[in-house]
């Protein structure tokens, strides 16, 4: 098992989670509000600014980020690890073939091949043509946006990707303010886990993830930064690969977790479930493995919402992580749950 650090990929991540998080800066400040790691000060308040001096076009927004079309579920961690950089990454969107897009869509709607199958469809049928694609989104419900964004998409792909991808240029224009303050926060950062990757490899990664994710299975594990994210991690589909982002608002939190004793982390898990919405997730996560987009949808809370309140349930051991097909699965610990049970009946003499 291989360890590879690459900074490029974070740099690419966070052009695209700040245009979430200036379309959804609401939600953002809520979903924030509900954790434990906080972001950079500077960063936020650029933000803000960016935000009250209107520097970019909102109609813009629901035209290219309705429903998150260019999300991972769409353009993966995969994708984004092999491209050098942004340009290179928009160059792959723009030379995405139609089929290949066709069956993205596909996957995005239906929530993976596992539901296809239940729903009696193949993916190659749906994504032959683009009105057999259409045909299928019909029976589907979802936000008439998005149906009419799908249409633009398939019909008009080269006028479409030019628009989007001027439309990110003009932004980066923008953005430059931010990346400023996000090189700053993220080089120190950057140096800390390489330090740490190097000297320790796997151990720190087990120590940082509470041994909740197990890496052994995986043939190599890609590692890179981001400001504005807190933990993510995605399964490659074409090969036995794993991908994680590691925020640096989550810097103290990861020099907590990895030097934490005995103590700290059986209370680490007893702060994991104090939350209510972490609480509703670790009861669903009684009936069955979830994976995100599921766990949000039954929740009623934002993607990135649940992201940041899974991070803290997988990091303090509460919840572990499993490949699927195409998606990664969460499960609860329960061995995780009773040992910390069991520490509290002894320390207080129950």
């Amino acid at each position: 098992m291989d360890i590879k650090f690459n900074k490029n990929p974070g740099e690419i991540v966070d052009v695209f989670l700040s245009l979430s998080i200036i379309n959804n800066r609401e939600a953002d400040k809520k979903d924030l509000s509900e954790v434990s790691f906080k972001r950079n000060e500077k960063i936020e308040e650029a933000v803000d600014s960016i935000i009250k001096e209107n520097k970019v076009e909102f109609d813009d927004f629901q035209l290219f980020f309705c429903e998150d079309i260019f999300t991972k579920d769409i353009f993966t961690f995969e994708d984004i690890w092999n491209s050098k950089n942004l340009e290179d990454y928009l160059n792959f969107f723009n030379n995405l073939e139609i089929d290949d897009l066709r069956k993205r869509l596909v996957l995005k709607i239906s929530k993976g091949l596992e539901k296809l199958m239940q729903e009696n469809y193949t993916l190659e049928e749906i994504a032959s043509s683009n009105y057999s694609f259409l045909k299928y989104i019909r029976t589907k419900k979802i936000d008439p946006m998005f149906k009419w964004e799908i249409y633009s998409i398939l019909n008009h792909k080269e006028d479409y990707m030019e628009d989007f991808i001027k439309f990110i240029h003009n932004y980066l224009e923008v953005y430059k303010e931010i990346e400023v303050l996000r090189k700053a926060e993220v080089d120190s950062f950057n140096e800390y886990i390489e330090d740490k990757l190097s000297k320790e490899g796997l151990d720190y990664l087990n120590q940082l993830t509470n041994n909740s994710i197990n890496f052994k299975k995986y043939n190599k594990v890609h590692v890179s930064t981001s400001v504005f994210s807190g933990f993510m991690f995605s399964s490659a589909i074409t090969t036995n690969d794993c991908y994680i982002i590691i925020g640096s608002a989550m810097r103290e939190g990861v020099k907590v977790v990895y030097g934490k004793d005995e103590i700290e982390k059986n209370l680490s898990v007893f702060k994991g479930i104090s939350d209510s919405t972490r609480f509703s997730i670790i009861k669903l996560l009684l009936e069955k493995d979830y994976y995100g987009l599921e766990l949000a949808e039954a929740i009623g809370i934002s993607n990135a919402a649940v992201s940041y309140h899974l991070t803290s349930l997988v990091m303090s051991g509460i919840v572990t992580v499993e490949k699927g097909d195409h998606r990664c699965y969460y499960s609860l610990n329960k061995n995780k749950l009773t040992e910390s049970v069991k520490f509290l009946y002894t320390e207080l003499q129950l």
